[in-house]
């Protein structure tokens, strides 16, 4: 038996509704090469319980999918627990955090092992290894410790037929991640791997060297016709980094799923791939909703992350959007790297209310930097004050969830900035939304908030933010309501 672990440290219930499709693709290569599998997709409250159920199956070993920030403090808990409960398990990591800073994680006495990179190929020759006693030095993509001596292995080749690996779903009950609404059911899926571009912020170019795999169509047409057919999902969102590379590729993906009665409901796209051909055909095949990256309305920081792109291009291709108004847009933008001033995180912050004026249908956020491993801006945020965390766990404190307005890792932003920045991302992401409900009380309580959000943002004004709570408020009691 292998289990496989991936915790959820829950923002929204919606969260939990996201499948933990990284495992279910390494659990198929396993279960493909005769290894029992047994999949925990958790939250921070069930550590102890999985940890019991975990040791009573006394599996080859336990590995877990890291990323930076919280996710990767509680995964430092549960590999504790493990360990204290019964040492000989072997804990191995893997995901973007262990991949990107394998010495660091081989550093801690709970982890003794990680995959650097994907993993369907390591993992398998890694249980191979284990299972037979083996040394593990003959293991491509793997960093271990032997005799406490922290060795990396060379690297594994990229898997270049992504179509040969198995995606799961019997490992799982997928019912569970079915997001149903009326009548949509509608679940999320990987088409393809990694990114070509560059962005400065962004683990993903380091991770996967700046390339990018897809599956094909047919694999991905008929992957998503079996569950049609098994569970009755009629819509799919797509949790690629980067969906519109292969453009012929993609829209013959969407048509197709389009003809068997399955919608696509978000895409991720870059800005600069966005095109009157491209949202006509989302708008024909009732495609709702994109997710776009604008990230700043300075130009220099739009180049100082390599993004590749302008302001003004942003502006042009929201206006665009707007003409397509039955699309929903997810806009996200980010405040505080290293070297802005605060003339130019006004520029975002004005930027992002003008693009929530121009169009209808748009939800307009504003993320807070984080200055995650291997990325091109690190080395900068360094020099601006960085303190790289040293122990595992205390990456907890690089990450805005369960922060308060206090964020260490932003040393070269005042306090007092650094709480408007807090209060800036807290009401982008809860009020600042249009409503255009039937009920007129519910769409007139909705904008009269969305109003106050509107000024506040702008006037960087957040002095007793009440509204906010009784927002959070109502919002709440409607949502009992509902239920």
């Amino acid at each position: 038996m292998v289990s496989l672990v991936q915790i959820i440290p829950i923002l929204e219930k919606a969260d939990m509704k996201h499948p933990p499709l990284g495992l279910l693709y390494l659990g198929g290569s396993l279960r493909k090469a005769n290894f029992p599998v047994k999949i925990f997709h958790i939250l921070p409250a069930e550590i102890n319980k999985s940890a019991l159920e975990i040791i009573n199956q006394n599996p080859l070993f336990v590995g877990f999918s890291v990323m930076t920030g919280i996710p990767a403090y509680y995964a430092v808990q549960m590999s504790k627990k493990i360990k204290e409960l019964n040492p000989e398990i072997p804990i191995i990591w893997g995901g973007h955090h262990p991949s990107l800073i394998p010495n660091q994680c081989l550093e801690e006495n709970y982890i003794d092992a990680v995959i650097i990179g994907e993993g369907e190929e390591t993992i398998v020759d890694l249980a191979n290894a284990l299972e037979q006693k083996k040394d593990l030095s003959s293991v491509l993509g793997i960093g271990f410790k032997k005799a406490k001596e922290i060795i990396i292995n060379p690297p594994r080749p990229r898997i270049q037929n992504l179509d040969n690996l198995i995606v799961d779903w019997s490992l799982v009950n997928v019912s569970d991640y079915i997001i149903s609404s009326g009548n949509e059911r509608v679940i999320g899926f990987y088409s393809s791997r990694g990114c070509p571009y560059n962005c400065g912020f962004c683990s993903s170019a380091k991770f996967f060297e700046r390339t990018w795999r897809a599956h094909s169509s047919d694999y991905v047409v008929n992957s998503l016709k079996q569950l049609k057919e098994k569970f009755g999902i009629n819509g799919v969102f797509f949790a690629d980094d980067n969906f519109i590379i292969d453009r012929t590729r993609a829209f013959a993906i969407i048509k197709q799923l389009y003809d068997i009665g399955i919608r696509t409901k978000t895409l991720d796209i870059r800005t600069n791939h966005l095109d009157e051909e491209l949202l006509s055909l989302l708008k024909k095949t009732k495609a709702t909703g994109i997710f776009i990256g604008w990230e700043s309305g300075c130009d220099r920081l739009l180049k100082l992350m390599n993004k590749g792109i302008t302001r003004d291009e942003i502006i042009e291709k929201v206006k665009l959007l707007a003409k397509y108004p039955e699309i929903s847009v997810w806009a996200s933008g980010i405040v505080g790297f290293p070297t802005e001033t605060e003339e130019e995180r006004r520029e975002t912050i004005d930027t992002g209310l003008e693009m929530f004026k121009i169009h209808p249908n748009i939800v307009v956020s504003y993320q807070i930097y984080l200055p995650f491993p291997g990325t091109d801006l690190l080395p900068l945020a360094v020099q601006q004050g960085f303190k790289m965390p040293k122990r595992t766990e205390d990456w907890r404190k690089i990450d805005i969830q369960g922060q308060t307005k206090n964020m260490p890792w932003l040393p070269w932003i005042s306090k007092k900035e650094q709480a408007k920045l807090w209060m800036t991302n807290r009401y982008s992401k809860i009020m600042l939304r249009k409503y255009y409900s039937v009920n007129w009380l519910i769409k007139f309580i909705g904008n009269f908030f969305t109003f106050l959000a509107e000024q506040r943002i702008k006037n960087q004004n957040f002095i007793f933010p009440i509204d906010l709570v009784l927002y959070k408020f109502l919002k709440k009691c409607r949502e009992i309501i509902k239920s």
